[in-house]
């Protein structure tokens, strides 16, 4: 009887735990979102990695809208993605403002079209819904971390998170899979046709978009979000077992030891 009452109290425990696990990782991809914005996405280094500057003096001569790219310098480049990063994080603010200079200084022309600036609308769109989400999530974390370590409701409770972590995970795994199954570039545009409204242009061919060009679209998406994951499963490991560290510290103070 007491091992029925010991089980069923973990597993009370670990459902619990499900809405704290899942808002965490929410919380720290957008964290983890957050900072990669501050560094620019590293673009410097994919720039090199991805030999962007080549591609760039390929196809900016070919643009059909705009003219001069392929002069800026290396620098110019750097600024107008993070000026696009900027923009896109704060309800697209200013995109169509976005212009690029010659080595002088000179002013030639402004980054992207008209179509383009509607399409990076929509990504902002979207980026400001993730934000909202992720306020809720971090809500929900303090509010289940503040009960854990005994702010409030009683003395601190060792949360029953163990199978619901290895849960989320599995899931995160699972979709992983799926995705190289599937293909990541066939999922991309799938997302693309979901996410975005249907009378929304967001394929742009080099020829007829700087903001592909100077982004090697899709290889950088794919690097980024490879950079991405790899930033939130690090952040996740340690916000968890710092929650963790912080609650049996606590536990122990509660029982006197």
């Amino acid at each position: 009887m007491a091992m029925d009452q010991q089980t069923n109290s973990s597993t009370k425990l670990s459902v619990a735990s499900v809405p704290f696990v899942f808002a965490g990782g929410i919380m720290i991809l957008w964290l983890s979102w957050q900072l990669l914005s501050m560094l620019n996405f590293t673009y410097p280094l994919w720039y090199r990695v991805l030999d962007i500057h080549s591609h760039i003096q390929t196809y900016a001569p070919q643009n059909n809208n705009k003219s001069g790219f392929e002069e800026t310098t290396i620098q110019e480049r750097y600024r107008l993605y993070y000026a696009t990063v900027t923009a896109v994080n704060n309800d697209g603010e200013g995109l169509a403002q976005i212009r690029y200079r010659s080595p002088t200084g000179e002013f030639i022309d402004t980054l992207y079209t008209d179509a383009e600036v509607l399409h990076l609308q929509d990504v902002s769109n979207l980026i400001t819904k993730f934000d909202y989400l992720a306020y809720v999530c971090v809500f929900i974390v303090v509010l289940y971390t503040s009960r854990f370590i005994g702010w409030w409701g009683g003395r601190p409770i060792k949360p029953g998170w163990r199978n619901v972590h290895y849960g989320f995970l599995a899931t995160m795994v699972t979709l992983l899979l799926i995705v190289f199954i599937i293909g990541p570039q066939k999922v991309f545009y799938w997302m693309h046709e979901m996410v975005f409204p249907p009378d929304h242009p967001w394929f742009f061919y080099y020829q007829d978009s700087l903001m592909s060009t100077s982004m090697k679209a899709p290889d950088l998406f794919g690097a980024l979000a490879v950079q991405w994951l790899m930033l939130t499963l690090m952040g996740y490991y340690l916000w968890i077992y710092g929650v963790s560290y912080v609650v049996k510290k606590r536990i122990r103070k509660s029982n006197g030891f």
